[in-house]
C-alpha cells in the first residue's frame, strides 16, 4: 500500500505541475494528496472513509487528513482533475 501511494502521489503531482494546476494556499491537503487518498480508498478500503483515514493516520502516509465531509467534498471536486491526471496517458 505504501509503494502504491508513493507512486500515485509522484505521478499525480508531476502531472498537476505540468498542467499548472495551483492549489489553494489555505488547503490542508494538496490536490495530489487528495487524488492519492481517493485511489487508496477505492483500491484497498472499498470506499470506506473512516477506516481508510484511520489506517493512513497510523501509517503516517499524510501529514494532515481532512474530516470525512470535507474530504468527500474535495474528492468530488477533484474528480475532473483526477480524470485529467490518469487518463492523459
Amino acid at each position: 500500500m505504501e509503494t502504491f501511494s508513493i507512486v500515485v502521489y509522484i505521478v499525480s503531482d508531476e502531472v498537476l505541475r505540468i498542467l499548472r494546476s495551483a492549489d489553494d494556499p489555505q488547503a490542508q491537503m494538496s490536490d495530489a494528496e487528495v487524488i492519492t487518498f481517493a485511489l487508496i480508498i477505492a483500491k484497498y478500503f472499498k470506499c470506506n472513509y473512516k477506516i481508510s483515514r484511520y489506517f493512513c493516520k497510523k501509517l503516517r502516509l499524510f501529514l494532515n487528513i481532512l474530516s470525512n465531509s470535507r474530504l468527500n467534498r474535495r474528492i468530488r471536486r477533484s474528480l475532473g482533475i483526477a480524470g485529467m491526471v490518469f487518463f492523459v496517458f
